[in-house]
């Protein structure tokens, strides 16, 4: 594998917390237009609260979550340092995932990518489950 190591600065799918408000289209709008495969959810400069996933936004679309705030995923995986070997092991048990958080110090500072990502299809299909969601929210 190609493992690479992406800094805070260049993750593309970082938003801050004090941004969520109650906007349930936020998430949306970062699989959407920015194609990521996970919010990362920080507050007070890089603490990494939680993820996000299209799976967390269905949560909240079909009612099972009632907040925005109440999808994110506070238990998750990450790895201390940039240690290849432990993001190469995280990704050999979880096939769907293409990055994981690395959290030194308490301090978001970035991620592992396997460096292969989700493939064209695999973006489309986020694409076209979150905007059906979008439209169910709107005929509502």
């Amino acid at each position: 594998m190609n493992y690479k190591f992406v800094p805070y600065e260049k993750v593309v799918g970082n938003l801050n917390i004090n941004d969520i408000n109650d906007c349930r289209n936020i998430y949306a709008g970062m699989f959407l237009h920015k194609h990521v495969e996970v919010v990362y959810v920080v507050e007070n400069g890089r603490h990494l609260v939680g993820v996000v996933t299209p799976s967390d936004l269905d949560r909240l679309y079909y009612n099972e979550v009632s907040s925005p705030l109440g999808i994110i995923n506070r238990k998750f995986s990450f790895v201390e340092e940039c240690d290849f070997h432990q993001a190469e092991m995280f990704f050999k048990k979880y096939k769907k995932c293409h990055e994981i958080p690395v959290i030194s110090n308490g301090e978001f500072v970035g991620v592992i990518s396997d460096g292969i990502g989700k493939d064209d299809d695999e973006i489309a299909d986020i694409c076209r489950v979150v905007s059906s969601r979008v439209r169910m929210e709107r005929d509502i």
